[in-house]
């Protein structure tokens, strides 16, 4: 048996200005440690005062961006900013892809990046990136999503073994709307962070559960 190209990293952050950042990578087997305490440094984002429903993405993104080096082929974040939770009549707060690409604001379309991932965005999420094939994923997309508003993310480890897909990521906008979440799947284990309007110590957080 060959031994395993990927394997997820994961981690709640802090940020200045009440944001609470939930983040989640595939990274190159034998840098998971590296990357959990790298995510660390999301703790200096901040709100500024103007930000808009685009700004709190673009944050997001420009610092993942900035973090990231060859060895995190891709990553997802959901973000919960109070102040601006009262104000968004739309969603916001969530991230997906390539962190060495350039990015770019969802589509609801799906494509297949030169790492061989496949993704999907839609305003509002959800964002699936998953090792498949791009006409799975809009479906899997919906899946995940349903699952995670109507049950909490419960089936979700047992949908991602119906559909056969071992590795990818999963992300909810954590801003407006319903709590949001990243969920990365990889190896045969799903972690999934829940992030939102619940303080966290109420909030079910999934880690090492493996895929039944």
């Amino acid at each position: 048996m060959s031994a395993p190209r990927y394997e997820a990293a994961w981690a709640r952050v802090g940020a200045q200005d009440g944001l609470e950042i939930v983040v989640a990578g595939i990274c190159e087997a034998g840098t998971r440690a590296y990357w959990q305490e790298r995510f660390g440094q999301l703790e200096t984002l901040g709100l500024h005062s103007a930000y808009d429903i685009y700004d709190v993405d673009e944050m997001l993104a420009g610092a993942l961006s900035s973090l990231a080096t060859d060895t995190l082929v891709m990553v997802g974040a959901s973000a919960w900013a109070p102040d601006l939770e009262k104000t968004l009549g739309l969603s916001t707060g969530g991230v997906l892809g390539d962190p060495r690409e350039e990015n770019s604001s969802a589509q609801g379309e799906c494509e297949v990046l030169e790492n061989g991932f496949a993704v999907y965005t839609a305003p509002g999420g959800p964002g699936l990136a998953a090792l498949a094939a791009p006409e799975e994923l809009c479906q899997g997309a919906e899946l995940g999503r349903g699952d995670f508003l109507l049950n909490g993310g419960r089936n979700w480890p047992l949908l991602l073994r119906h559909w056969g897909v071992d590795t990818g990521i999963l992300v909810l906008d954590g801003t407006g709307g319903v709590p949001g979440c990243v969920s990365v799947f990889c190896g045969g284990e799903v972690h999934t962070l829940p992030v939102g309007r619940e303080e966290p110590e109420q909030q079910e957080e999934k880690e090492g559960g493996e895929i039944p």
